[in-house]
């Protein structure tokens, strides 16, 4: 909601986003601030409902086009819905579904602060509900791979406390031409993607194998001195799922779920 107690500069940014739709959303706050976009929460005026408004900004280097095209095909619950869009260039406005809860990156700042770790049930059973919605977007023709997971990119959804897989701004289709990733996060992006090497489905799994290790450990992997040591089952399934070669990990989601399973 736009106030006069806001800076001038804000309030500016605000008015041009409502302003794209046309007054039919109103501006509450601002969720998020990227290099790539700014991000808010937004209320639709003609019934109230709460969405994600995000603003894929010029010179993001976000492909528009590509991006549109694979939110459009999305379709799972864990999974923000795409509403509608606007596009000008390189400059996007996108209305998306609004999930209520946390991210997981603010569930380790949190432990982080407390001086606690999540209980190593906890941990598997949010990384197979994370499991699921990627198995989706690896089943689809041609395949998505997201390039980004990480515990940011995982929000813990109240109402039915599901995993709910967010950020969709560098995900790749995973065609039969080389494709490498534009942009990644290098805590966890995998090998390949580091070294601008072809991409496939597998790269999120290793993505997903350093989240679970430090959902498990409040520490990222290669850390010299861990304060709560993994137990041998759980280093064995990470050491798989972060293996350097993709042909050494899991091959799917389904494979890795499975082994997830045998640890609760």
């Amino acid at each position: 909601m736009i106030t006069k107690e806001q800076p001038a500069e804000q309030r500016e940014q605000w008015r041009r986003v409502e302003q794209v739709f046309r007054g039919k959303y109103g501006v509450i706050r601002e969720l998020e601030h990227g290099g790539q976009s700014r991000v808010y929460c937004a209320r639709r005026s003609s019934d109230g409902k709460f969405f994600v408004l995000k603003h894929i900004q010029p010179g993001s280097g976000v492909d528009v086009e590509d991006n549109l095209r694979i939110l459009s095909r999305l379709n799972h619950p864990q999974i923000p819905r795409l509403e509608e869009m606007k596009v000008r260039g390189e400059e996007a406005w996108l209305v998306q579904e609004f999930f209520l809860g946390d991210s997981l990156k603010k569930v380790l700042m949190d432990n982080r602060r407390m001086h606690t770790r999540l209980p190593w049930k906890k941990a598997v059973e949010w990384m197979l509900s994370a499991c699921e919605p990627l198995g989706y977007l690896h089943s689809l023709q041609p395949p998505v791979c997201h390039c980004d997971v990480k515990p940011a990119n995982l929000t813990f959804r109240v109402s039915d406390r599901r995993i709910c897989l967010m950020d969709f701004d560098i995900s790749r289709e995973i065609t039969a031409g080389k494709v490498r990733a534009r942009h990644m996060s290098p805590a966890y992006a995998s090998p390949e993607q580091k070294q601008l090497m072809r991409i496939d489905t597998r790269t999120d799994l290793y993505s997903l194998g350093v989240t679970f290790f430090q959902l498990c450990t409040n520490q990222m992997p290669g850390e010299h001195w861990l304060h709560w040591p993994l137990p041998p089952r759980f280093q064995d399934l990470l050491d798989h799922c972060m293996a350097p070669s993709p042909n050494v990990r899991f091959q799917t989601v389904e494979e890795l779920r499975q082994e997830l399973l045998k640890l609760l």
